[in-house]
């Protein structure tokens, strides 16, 4: 099956991947019979819209997109998308959201539904579990008051990370969590230029070092995210220039030794795991 976009007046945009591995649009018009790629229809503009690729159509709603980040309409009139519910104001785990599918959208009231993946074991065992989310608007913010801390990904969230920062900020009535978005690969690789003659991997690594360089810069300068998700692949953040040494707030009773030593740099822990599969 295939999602589409559905533009209005019985014209349908398809999603289609061709053999060279490029996406593309098919406009399908059903009143005309007539199928052509968008770029020669009045509706190249959709390759000009952020994260296309993740828009499908929703009856009764329109075209949006779930992400980690929240939830995001598409005006097919003024070509403009809007932030509909920016996640870091919900109690949701953003790792569970980008799974489900939207099944009701009204003032203050949203449901979402579908099938999660949480996580894939080393024997292949798959595990899913069917969620119902419904997302209510309150009277009041609840967080008001409370000091605001940055988290930086650059990958998206695991199931383990998103629940920290969900369990975080229902529990704790001093601080809150948002996502900076700043850091992330989407954000990031838009000031990488995709040569021709480069292979993905060479991009991937070349994303990969701007992302160090930015993040790197910016937490030398005292401006960057308060915590940093995802990086114990990069070692070289573990400098006290940049990070803070967690090893008198890290419980490390009932861990196991390996592990904990594997993130440390010395006898300092920079960075520590949330989650461990054996």
């Amino acid at each position: 099956s295939y999602d589409f976009l559905y533009l209005g007046d019985s014209v349908f945009a398809v999603k289609y991947e061709t053999y060279e591995h490029s996406n593309i649009f098919c406009i399908i018009d059903i009143d005309n019979g007539t199928v052509k790629e968008a770029g020669d229809t009045e509706y190249s503009w959709l390759y000009d819209v952020t994260n296309n690729w993740d828009y499908k159509y929703y009856n009764g709603i329109g075209n949006a997109l779930i992400s980690q980040d929240g939830i995001t309409l598409l005006d097919v009139e003024t070509h403009e998308e809007t932030v509909y519910i920016d996640f870091d104001d919900c109690d949701i785990n953003r790792f569970d959201a980008a799974s489900l599918e939207i099944i009701d959208l009204q003032d203050g009231k949203v449901t979402l539904a579908g099938v999660i993946l949480r996580n894939e074991t080393s024997q292949m065992v798959f595990n899913y579990d069917a969620e119902i989310v419904v997302l209510q608007k309150c009277d009041t913010n609840p967080h008001v008051g409370e000091k605001i801390l940055t988290a930086a990904s650059f990958d998206e969230l695991t199931y383990p990370m998103a629940e920290a920062i969900r369990l975080f900020n229902l529990n704790n009535e001093d601080a809150i969590i948002i996502m900076d978005p700043k850091y992330s690969y989407d954000v990031v690789s838009k000031d990488i230029i995709f040569d021709a003659d480069m292979d993905d991997e060479t991009y991937d690594l070349q994303v990969k070092a701007a992302f160090m360089n930015l993040l790197s810069i910016d937490l030398l300068a005292n401006e960057g995210p308060d915590i940093i998700l995802g990086t114990m692949e990069y070692d070289q953040l573990n400098d006290p220039a940049m990070m803070l040494d967690l090893s008198d707030c890290t419980e490390v009773e009932g861990v196991y030794e390996n592990i904990m030593g594997f993130a440390k740099t010395g006898d300092k822990i920079y960075q520590v795991p949330v989650a461990v599969q054996l």
